[in-house]
């Protein structure tokens, strides 16, 4: 039987989706759940330049981040310039999860700059690749802030592992 809310295939006997939880109704012709399938790919295809909900809950996670770390920038708790650089790079990511139109727009110009096609749609590599992107935005916006954390506040200790004859091979702390 398959779900009408989220289209897993589940027993003939369930009474819930075992994905979702929907709850299940009387079991379907093969012509029903041929349009039940139908709908949910019509669905998941209808709009590939809309933001999903992972995509905006992403937005507020990285704009929040921005936030802290310009903060902490401006406290001079980071190295300074590095919270900042850190709060733009994370409302960049922000901004490429929530606005999907804004990306496409430039794709799509490069494509039609470059390609005979006039009028691209996006697939299912850029959809993924502009996950993929904007996560790696923020990671490197965080990597940024914990540089800047990290060269702001040394160490009190040195570990130093020597592999010179004059100093026996051995490891130090300094």
């Amino acid at each position: 039987m398959v779900c009408n809310q989220c289209g897993y295939r589940n027993e003939d006997t369930a009474n819930t989706c075992r994905s979702c939880g929907a709850s299940l109704g009387a079991a379907l012709t093969q012509e029903e759940a041929a349009k039940v399938v139908d709908e949910l790919n019509r669905r998941y295809h209808e709009n590939p330049l809309q933001a999903t909900k992972f995509d905006k809950v992403s937005m507020w996670i990285f704009f929040a981040s921005a936030v802290v770390f310009f903060v902490l920038g401006r406290l001079e708790y980071v190295k300074p310039g590095r919270g900042t650089l850190a709060a733009v790079l994370a409302v960049s990511a922000g901004v490429v999860a929530r606005f999907p139109r804004i990306g496409w727009f430039f794709d799509s110009f490069k494509m039609r700059l470059w390609s005979t096609e006039q009028n691209p749609q996006p697939n299912n590599f850029w959809i993924v690749m502009r996950k993929v992107s904007y996560l790696l935005i923020f990671a490197l916006a965080v990597s940024v802030f914990l540089y800047g954390l990290f060269a702001t506040y040394p160490r009190e200790s040195n570990f130093i592992i020597s592999f010179s004859p004059e100093e026996d091979f051995g490891i130090r702390f300094e």
